[in-house]
């Protein structure tokens, strides 16, 4: 799908939606989200939103919703008088993905990436609606891993590795 500049999206796989901002390559842009977060994505997890509203039907009028009753929904609804609308802050720290070109050592990336993490963590927890962050930083030689987990344990925050350690969700 080619998308323009201004462009209002949604994540496919989350309830992320916002407008582009930048258009990077074939495959990546940049989206602003409605909490004022920017996020690089890759194009093919976008999904155009024609009307104002942002909705689900942007997907189109059968998609199918799954795990869900729709006889339910109104029962469980009227239960639940509270509703956590909190989200996930998801940040990857792969070199490419913080579009970082150049001739640098791999410790100047390195301290690139630690940087954006610690802005990452600084945003998350300047922002009420952040309930957790996942910071992806790959599996490699487990030197980024390392200096991510000495942040978390300097910020005294809770986190727990996951996909095969590629990645640290941290509870705020």
């Amino acid at each position: 799908m080619k998308f323009s500049i201004g462009d209002k999206v949604m994540l496919k796989s989350d309830d992320v939606k916002g407008s582009i901002v930048s258009i990077n390559s074939a495959h990546r842009v940049t989206i602003i989200t409605k909490d004022g977060f920017k996020l690089n994505v890759p194009s093919k997890e976008l999904v155009k939103v024609i009307s104002s509203e942002m909705t689900m039907k942007s997907y189109g009028e059968k998609f199918p919703i799954k795990d869900v009753d729709i006889n339910l929904t109104n029962k469980i609804s009227k239960k639940n008088n509270f509703k956590d609308d909190r989200r996930i802050l998801k940040v990857d720290l792969h070199k490419e993905s913080l579009e970082i070109r150049g001739n640098f050592t791999n410790h100047e990336i390195l301290l690139l990436q630690i940087d954006e993490c610690h802005k990452a963590i600084n945003n998350a927890l300047n922002n009420k609606n952040i309930r957790t962050i996942e910071i992806i930083h790959g599996i490699g030689n487990g030197r980024l891993k390392e200096e991510v987990h000495n942040i978390l344990n300097d910020y005294s925050l809770r986190y727990y590795t996951k996909n095969n350690g590629g990645c640290t969700e941290v509870f705020i």
